[in-house]
Order: C-alpha cells, then structure tokens, then sequence
C-alpha cells in the first residue's frame, strides 16, 4: 500500500499510441507487430519444466491495456490525486529518475501520482 504524502508512477504501452501506429501502417504484417507491442501475445508456449515455472512465476506479458483517460479515472477512483502525464526523467523524486530506462518509454504511457 502507498502511504499517504507517497508518489505512484508507472509506465506501460499505450494503447492510443499503438492504435495510431497500427492504423498508420500499411505493412500485411501490421496485426503482428501491434500484438507484440502491446506484449499481448505469445508466439509460442514453452512446455518444459523450467518453462512452465517461468510462466507461473514471471509476469512479463501484459493482460490489460489503458489510455490516459481511463487509467486516470480509475486511479481517481482508488483515491490518488495530482495525477498526470509523466515522461522520461521528468520526475522531481530522484528515486524514479535513478531507476528509468529511456527504451521502456518507447511508444508508452507513463503516469504519476500522489496519495
């Protein structure tokens, strides 16, 4: 739980920003390259052993997509304020700006908030 004075921040795809490009291509192979993006997919299941603990424990791929205005509201919902569009290295907490990786921010969705 955040403590109350806490700042949340995230970063995930965004799936404005993956319709547009989507939408924009005209390569067959757009519907491919949109699911893996969007982290969605899985191109093939490894049936090993370590494969299948490595799927139960790891949590790499995404389930749900989200776009400023709806992750807005629900973490409006969920009692965060000040809540607003964040960019690589934009923040004025030193702890989120030693750990960020300008890659992850590629085509991205990136919020912060206060509890």
């Amino acid at each position: 739980m955040l403590a109350e004075g806490g700042v949340f921040r995230m970063v995930l795809p965004d799936l404005e920003i993956l319709i547009d490009e989507y939408r924009r291509s005209s390569l067959p192979s757009r519907s491919e390259i949109f699911i893996r993006a969007t982290l969605m997919g899985m191109e093939q299941r490894n049936r090993s052993l370590r494969g299948l603990v490595e799927s139960f424990m790891g949590n790499s791929r995404h389930l749900w997509l989200w776009d400023y205005s709806g992750l807005e509201a629900e973490l409006s919902k969920a009692g965060f304020t000040s809540i607003r569009r964040a960019t690589f290295g934009d923040s004025q907490h030193s702890q989120f700006v030693a750990v960020e990786a300008k890659d992850r921010w590629m085509s991205a969705l990136g919020i912060e908030a206060g509890k």
